[in-house]
């Protein structure tokens, strides 16, 4: 019984120990659900950052050409009559500032759609970084996850061995039990057989 007493207090150990092993597991995963959820927030805002810069940039691009087309229909020639139609010297100057505007307007356009390929590259690199993240914590939260699988097996196995150890023990003591009162009954019998009780 004592031995018996022993295993059973070992094994409750084992099994507080699993428990306080799967509450720290379970904080774990906890943790790396929130990193997991906040990534995905800035997954979509990036996505939606790209769209932005995409809508753009299209946009953008409708205009530059449309002013190409402009230039285009134009030409050199269109733009020297444009000056020699000049009415004086003030409407001429005012003509050559109204060109050097447009030109520096397609300039403006051209850097504008440079700046913004430029930011939409950064934020699909700065999205697939997050992406990485957010499956570097996926696959830990399946390792601690899979741990933690380990751990409550673990415990099921020493409960149910606990459980069946109690089971064998009680069997046994009812069965030492069980033959110590037929014992006593037998040796009680036997001894009213031989020394019958005689009244004086």
């Amino acid at each position: 019984r004592n031995k018996a007493q022993g295993e059973m207090t070992g094994i409750m150990a084992q099994v507080t120990k699993l428990d306080e092993e799967a509450e720290i597991i379970n904080a774990e995963v906890a943790a790396i659900d929130a990193i997991i959820a906040e990534t995905d927030e800035k997954i979509a805002a990036k996505e939606a950052e790209i769209a932005e810069f995409e809508r753009q940039i299209e946009e953008k691009n409708d205009v530059f050409k449309a002013r190409l087309r402009a230039m285009d229909e134009t030409n050199a020639t269109g733009y020297i009559d444009l000056l020699l139609d000049s009415s004086s010297l003030s409407d001429f100057i005012n003509r050559i500032e109204t060109l050097r505007e447009i030109t520096a307007y397609d300039r403006g356009i051209i850097n504008e759609m440079i700046d913004l390929k430029k930011n939409v590259e950064k934020s699909r690199d700065e999205l697939v970084k997050s992406r990485e993240e957010q499956e570097a914590a996926r696959a830990l939260v399946k390792t601690k996850q899979d741990e933690l699988n380990k751990k409550i097996a673990e415990k099921t196995s020493y409960m149910k061995s606990l459980e069946k150890d109690i089971a064998k023990y009680k069997q046994m003591e009812d069965a030492a039990e069980a033959q110590m009162e037929s014992l006593k009954r037998s040796v009680s019998g036997t001894n009213t057989q031989l020394f019958p009780v005689t009244m004086a």
